[in-house]
């Protein structure tokens, strides 16, 4: 369920009437600094695991004998964290207004599923890959721990935060709406 789809129902306004209350614009600006500031940290950890599994899997793709795993290991954790990358910069250029917090919010939860999906797939390559003498166990537990930590830190709070805006946003529209306004008024009315 969408939330442009709410309809503004005295249900809806009595339950977070609280939260409305105290939105003011200070909160407003505060919050917006968060997430401007938790999408840098955002690219500064993802930006250079990219950069460093984007290079061995090119050094990795030109060892022609050696196995193809570590290949399509540091190649698909490369994408997924230049595509973390990339929605933080596009987030970047989206003004702060109530009719794209639903795209901030839609951006948030692939953040989220990527470094998800990118988490899984180091704990699964810990867990059950094998230990010889070039891939060694130790490593890969530490990096699967320190992707469970960033991703509780840093991705998850910011979808939790997009999600409770909007959510404060669209309350906060019922309860400002002007019935006089409608589709058909002219934008200049007075």
């Amino acid at each position: 369920m969408s939330f442009e789809s709410i309809p503004c129902t005295k249900e809806l306004q009595r339950t977070e009437s609280r939260n409305a209350n105290t939105e003011s614009p200070r909160h407003q600006f505060f919050g917006h600094i968060f997430l401007r500031t938790a999408w840098i940290f955002q690219a500064l950890v993802a930006g250079p695991i990219a950069i460093v599994l984007g290079f061995s899997a090119f050094f990795r793709l030109l060892d022609v004998h050696g196995p193809f795993y570590p290949f399509l290991m540091h190649f698909w954790n490369a994408i997924i964290a230049s595509c973390i990358v990339f929605i933080v910069l596009i987030q970047r250029k989206i003004p702060d207004r109530y009719d794209l917090k639903a795209t901030t919010l839609h951006f948030e939860e692939a953040k989220s599923a990527l470094a998800t999906a990118l988490w899984l797939w180091l704990t699964l390559d810990a867990g059950l890959s094998v230990e010889t003498r070039f891939n060694r166990r130790a490593p890969r537990l530490g990096a699967a721990f320190m992707s469970s930590v960033l991703l509780l830190i840093l991705f998850y709070p910011t979808a939790f935060y997009a999600r409770r805006d909007l959510r404060r946003s669209t309350v906060l529209e019922c309860d400002v709406r002007d019935p006089e306004v409608a589709e058909h008024t002219p934008l200049l009315h007075v």
